[in-house]
This record gives C-alpha cells, structure tokens and sequence, in this order.
C-alpha cells in the first residue's frame, strides 16, 4: 500500500494501486464545478461494459471526450490495476440518474470496471480500498455507501448496478 493524494480530499490515502489524476477541465459540462453536498454518499457503480479494453484508462478516455450536452460524469474509474481520478471529490458528478436529488448532488461517484479478462475480485479489493480511505478521511461510515440503483427508483434509467 502507498500514500495517494486524492484531488478535492483534505488528506492522502493508502491505495493498493496507483491513482492517476486525470481532472476533466472546468470547461467541459460533464465537470459540474458545483460544490458537492454534505454529508454525502459513496455511490457505487458497475460500468456495463464487458468489451475486452474497457478498462479505468478507457473510462478516463471516455469522459475527457464525451460530447459537449452529454451528461455524464463520475469522480473515479476502477479496475485490477489502477485508480483514474476526472472529478475532484468535493465536486458534483451527473451519474445516479436522479436530477437534482442526492445521489447527483453529494455523491462520490465509482465506476467498477467489468471488462473481459479483468481479476474482478482484485478490481473489487481496489474499489473497496477507494471507498474505505475516502470514507474514513471524510468521517463518513459504511452507511453512507450506496448503489446507482438506491437513487434511481422509478426512473427511467432505473437498471442493476452493482
């Protein structure tokens, strides 16, 4: 384990993998510049994406060049070897899929990888390390962890994750 700085996190962390910070620009609509409320959920997230390549590197790849008007964005990126970080943590993510309810507006959003050949108990250890070192540098407890689904009953957006 080493020490990682989180962007938006007052704190370093102990990560099992590098986290490699990849800020989207303030300019892009899919980085809200919006304070992030408190006191704020851990929100897990599956990617969907089983297509062999879809890896954290992609995701980052992915956000930093979805089109202006697109809606999306998550704070981290995981997978069997490493953390990419587009959005600091103290900012809002357009990710739970409800407006302006919680889980977009104090969520600090993850997205798992699940692509083909991936060591998924190994991406999950390195998702669970993010989300306890964030958890206990913010004081938050295990409470405050929650599924993309537990903000999205309802919706049409409404789908299994994780």
């Amino acid at each position: 384990m080493a020490l990682y700085t989180v962007a938006g996190l007052p704190q370093q962390i102990e990560l099992p993998v590098p986290l490699i910070i990849d800020l989207i620009p303030i300019s892009r609509n899919t980085r809200s510049g919006a304070a992030r409320q408190l006191p704020g959920y851990w929100v897990q997230h599956e990617t969907g994406n089983p297509r062999p390549g879809a890896d954290a590197e992609m995701h980052n790849r992915y956000l930093h060049n979805i089109p202006d008007g697109t809606w999306v964005s998550f704070h981290f990126a995981v997978d069997d070897g490493v953390i990419y970080q587009m959005v600091p943590v103290n900012e809002v993510t357009w990710q739970a899929a409800d407006g302006a309810g919680p889980g977009n507006l104090s969520g600090i959003s993850c997205e798992l990888c699940i692509n083909a050949g991936i060591d998924t108990a190994k991406a999950r250890n390195n998702a669970e390390a993010l989300a306890g070192g964030i958890l206990k540098a913010l004081g938050m407890s295990v409470d405050r962890v929650k599924r993309h689904w537990d903000f999205n009953d309802g919706t049409d957006d409404r789908h299994h994750c994780p």
